[in-house]
């Protein structure tokens, strides 16, 4: 579908699955104005769109887009592998989930921003997942574009390059209230990937646990402005580079995040987590979630009761026990904070029905102690899955 000109249509629950395009851009739709051009979307989806070049299910430029509901799914392009937005005029994003699209050849696994000097776009509520771009921005890219604001995104397991959940290149970009999650780049910036003419002015964001990659990374050392962040636990360094001046200073730090549960991707923040406003400096909530963890308790085919880890914190050891309707094949194993496997409880094996109870010793798998910290207690029992926190001080 090709919007051009003037028209200014409406579309609400519109699926688009599986189109394709052998020139233009857009592989599901190509929106390409002149001026009093005002398109508007609600509550669609882009399923396995196909573009040659870029914006694999849609392109924006020359109009005035309001996107407010989408989820992207599947798309694959050159660059922008499920959305390109070129010149806005202006555009607004509002409640958006990318999941699973690629940038086979260049940027923007899931959308990428590229606006000329008369562009404007104002995003909030986006969602990207395990997006994937060859060069930068695994989840988006922001390449030549104007000043763009962004608020309460989520970026996770995103891959790319350079900056594996946000690359900006020769752009300015306003971001707050943001949460990047195992994240990972194969050259630099895990979460966050700045190159020389770029500038950030990131608030009240959290980014933790890329993969691959440091939290945030820049080539060269203009200076940036960064305020009330927490950045933790990434496998290359947190604070680090041109970054470590940052920390310590206008409400930054590094601590753990305590995410509900990480393995199960709910970024919601347990009760005494430091990114809530009455644990930090800045009084804010810090990251795109609040407060909220899921009951301990379940109550599905075959599981009566989870309990939660007894005592919690250990020092030795500590208990889970639950209780089984009927025979059932159960796993347990037990992560540290950035999700890797430290110690396998139960391997798919048959429990008969009844009351169990599950004990860690601090040990890993292979022997040895484990340093103090939080860690995760997973409980699959037939497909379902049950996750526990536990904190251990020696």
């Amino acid at each position: 579908m090709v919007a051009v000109g003037q028209s200014s249509p409406t579309l609400n629950g519109v699926v688009f699955d599986s189109n394709w395009t052998t020139e233009s851009w857009g592989g599901a739709l190509s929106v390409q104005g002149y001026g009093g051009q005002v398109v508007r979307l609600n509550d669609v989806t882009f399923v396995d769109n196909d573009s040659p070049t870029t914006g694999g299910a849609l392109h924006v430029s020359g109009s005035t887009t309001v996107i407010d509901g989408a989820t992207f799914e599947g798309n694959w392009a050159h660059e922008g592998g499920a959305v390109h937005l070129a010149t806005c005029r202006p555009c607004t994003l509002r409640d958006i989930t990318f999941t699973d699209n690629t940038a086979a050849y260049g940027r923007g696994g899931g959308l990428l921003c590229e606006m000329s000097p008369d562009g404007v776009a104002t995003m909030s509520d986006l969602t990207f997942l395990d997006n994937t771009a060859a060069t930068g921005g695994g989840g988006m890219a922001c390449h030549n574009a104007t000043t763009t604001p962004i608020s309460y995104a989520t970026f996770a397991g995103n891959s790319a390059s350079t900056g594996g959940g946000l690359d900006v290149s020769g752009s300015a970009v306003v971001l707050s209230s943001a949460t990047f999650c195992q994240n990972e780049a194969t050259s630099s910036g895990g979460g966050i990937y700045l190159d020389g003419a770029s500038s950030i002015d990131l608030d009240a964001s959290i980014v933790a646990y890329s993969t691959d990659g440091e939290g945030i990374a820049q080539w060269g050392s203009a200076p940036q402005v960064i305020t009330c962040t927490d950045i933790y636990g990434n496998a290359d360094g947190d604070w680090v580079g041109p970054f470590a001046a940052y920390q310590g200073v206008a409400g930054n730090f590094s601590e753990q995040p305590l995410f509900c549960e990480l393995l199960n991707r709910i970024f919601t923040l347990h009760v005494d987590s430091p990114c809530l406003p009455h644990a930090n400096d800045c009084g804010t909530l810090i990251g795109a979630h609040g407060v909220g963890c899921p009951s301990t308790g379940v109550s599905e085919c075959g599981v009566s009761l989870v309990r939660a880890p007894t005592p919690n914190p250990f020092g030795r050891s500590t208990s889970i026990s639950y209780e089984l309707r009927e025979p059932s094949v159960v796993s347990a194993r037990v992560y540290d904070a950035s999700g890797r496997l430290v110690r396998v409880l139960l391997n798919s094996e048959p429990v008969a029905p009844g009351t169990r109870v599950l004990t860690w010793d601090g040990e890993r798998e292979r022997g040895g102690a484990v340093a103090s910290g939080v860690y995760f207690v997973k409980l699959e029992l037939d497909g379902r899955t049950h996750t526990s926190r536990a904190v251990l001080i020696r």
